[in-house]
């Protein structure tokens, strides 16, 4: 197993800090305004369906926790806008109005089509949260055009998810020599549609951002066993 790096750290603590975020603005302003619940159950559905291993599979202490915060804590904020009070009564469904539909069915197509292991139902589930997590925020970017911008928590917290992202595309590149191999090249796909997932922190302030370069399809493909693990 490849050891991890600093760009991999660097990845987990910004995404650990969006959450923190993101708690501060939900507890602070005892308000969701600006926030759209079906990105972040989009979240909730990517992380369960990346991290069923996590019953079975272990790699380290790290590894495990990190599997664990990030699914209790996208679980944990969807529960407050749902259910949190004054929480729920700030929460404008009208501007939510991205049809998701349309996020997860190709996402799912993809997962059962373009994977590591067609026999492995693990392996389907965890290509589509890799999808999944590409599109993830479309809806919150689609809130904010609606309502003309971001309050400052809510444009740290998509800064922050694009640090992540950003991140998580060096680690991948950082990695690619040391997980040469013949198989389907599925990790290509996180860097590879990171294009919007660098515009984020644009959206916030509704200025436009450029399309940015990306590795192409198939230099480095790694196989079930020493792809790069997402935490």
């Amino acid at each position: 197993m490849v050891a991890m790096n600093v760009f991999r750290l660097l990845g987990d603590t910004s995404h650990l800090l969006s959450f923190i975020v993101m708690f501060w603005k939900l507890f602070t302003s005892k308000s969701v305004a600006g926030i759209s619940l079906k990105t972040q159950l989009l979240y909730v559905i990517v992380f369960c369906f990346r991290y069923l291993d996590i019953f079975w599979n272990f790699l380290s202490i790290y590894n495990t926790i990190m599997k664990v915060i990030f699914i209790s804590s996208s679980v944990a904020v969807v529960y407050v806008m749902k259910f949190g009070v004054p929480h729920k009564d700030t929460y404008s469904q009208e501007d939510d109005a991205f049809p998701i539909a349309y996020l997860v069915a190709p996402a799912a197509l993809m997962g059962v089509a373009f994977n590591q292991d067609h026999e492995s139902p693990f392996e389907m589930c965890w290509a589509f949260s890799i999808y999944l997590e590409a599109v993830a925020i479309l809806p919150q970017l689609f809130m904010l055009q609606k309502q003309g911008g971001a309050e400052s928590l809510t444009g740290h917290y998509i800064l922050l998810l694009g640090l992540y992202r950003l991140f998580y595309i060096l680690n991948w590149i950082y990695r690619c020599p040391l997980t040469l191999s013949t198989s389907p090249p599925l990790p290509a796909a996180t860097p590879a549609s990171s294009r919007a997932d660098l515009a984020w922190p644009r959206a916030a302030s509704g200025s436009a951002a450029p399309a940015s370069p990306h590795p192409a399809p198939g230099v480095c493909g790694a196989t079930a066993a020493t792809r790069p693990s997402r935490t």
